[in-house]
């Protein structure tokens, strides 16, 4: 009897040694499971984060933004290469042009753009602008008209500064009648420009209408008592008119 009761203890010894061993060999594997999700899950997250990052790579419009006209140039630029008939490339090019002073590029882009949209009042502008700012007044008169023509009655809040230069293209072409119609009609939205009145005020000096000069040099001198462009014009027209 006492064999059978000492048989059974060891038999119950036994079992129990191997299922604890069973049950630390699947915390074993739940662990490494455990693991193997974890690596998973953060390798996920490592792809989502990676994801996000390509989604919000900065393109040229945001260096635009920015003002870093530099690498906005260089990202449209290569942009450009794949998709050449996208008209925001063209416009925004322009822009940053313009900003870093290269009315060169700012000319030879926009003239592309047109390629492939003629009648874009955004390049337009832009080829216009950049006409002018190299003193190329006669190639800019057309393009300052086509930008007016489709703008017309849209209160564009660039129409006032596209008459001024509009004006100033005339004047520096000797059309003095035109260059008077188009900056009366800038100073209609900018009652306050003295620049615009000291043009307005030269342009009736050189038609001899000398109380009309005296007139916007006045007004200038309200504006900008200390202007000497404005004082020495005053005096000039005041012995004209002995």
């Amino acid at each position: 009897m006492k064999k059978i009761i000492i048989m059974l203890f060891l038999l119950n010894i036994l079992f129990t040694g191997l299922y604890a061993q069973d049950a630390t060999g699947d915390k074993k594997e739940n662990t490494t499971a455990v693991t193997n999700n974890t690596n998973t899950t953060t390798s996920t997250n490592n792809s989502i984060t990676n994801n996000t990052e390509v989604k919000q790579k900065k393109n040229g419009w945001n260096f635009y933004e920015e003002g870093r006209f530099i690498d906005s140039i260089n990202a449209l630029q290569e942009e450009r290469k794949y998709f050449p008939d996208r008209i925001n490339i063209y416009v925004i090019l322009g822009w940053d042009y313009k900003e870093v002073k290269n009315f060169a590029e700012m000319e030879k882009i926009s003239l592309e753009g047109l390629k492939f949209s003629n009648d874009d009042a955004r390049i337009i502008k832009n080829l216009a602008e950049a006409y002018f700012l190299q003193n190329k007044h006669n190639e800019a008169i057309p393009q300052f008209q086509k930008y007016i023509f489709l703008k017309n009655n849209t209160n564009d809040p660039y129409i006032q500064t596209i008459y001024q230069f509009l004006g100033m293209s005339y004047y520096h072409t000797n059309q003095l009648y035109k260059a008077d119609i188009a900056l009366s009609t800038a100073r209609f939205y900018q009652k306050n420009s003295v620049n615009i009145l000291i043009t307005l005020a030269d342009i009736k000096e050189k038609q001899k209408d000398y109380n009309m000069a005296l007139k916007y040099y006045n007004e200038a001198l309200k504006l900008a008592p200390s202007n000497t462009q404005v004082i020495d014009g005053l005096n000039r027209v005041k012995d004209l008119k002995k």
